[in-house]
């Protein structure tokens, strides 16, 4: 929990027990990255269902096109078109 509340400071005011409820509460695919080499270095079961066979730690971008997701504002998140 302490590293929870490190990251994002509006979670500090929330009890731990908050914190678990909403860790466990819905599956979600989780990615853990690198931001600075832009490496996927953990993915969790779900994420890892996405693109099976996947070896990590693998470059985001190759990730992405393996999953094939879609970015429907393209641009917002990179310089090409229609890519995360």
């Amino acid at each position: 929990m302490d590293l929870i509340r490190q990251v994002s400071p509006s979670v500090r005011t929330l009890p731990p027990t908050v914190l678990l409820k909403v860790a466990t509460d819905r599956p979600a695919a989780l990615l853990l990255i690198d931001l600075a080499s832009r490496r996927i270095v953990h993915a969790n079961a779900l994420a890892a269902q996405l693109a099976p066979g996947m070896t990590l730690p693998v470059a985001v971008d190759t990730w992405v096109q393996a999953v094939g997701m879609r970015d429907d504002q393209p641009g917002a998140t990179s310089g090409q078109e229609g890519s995360v």
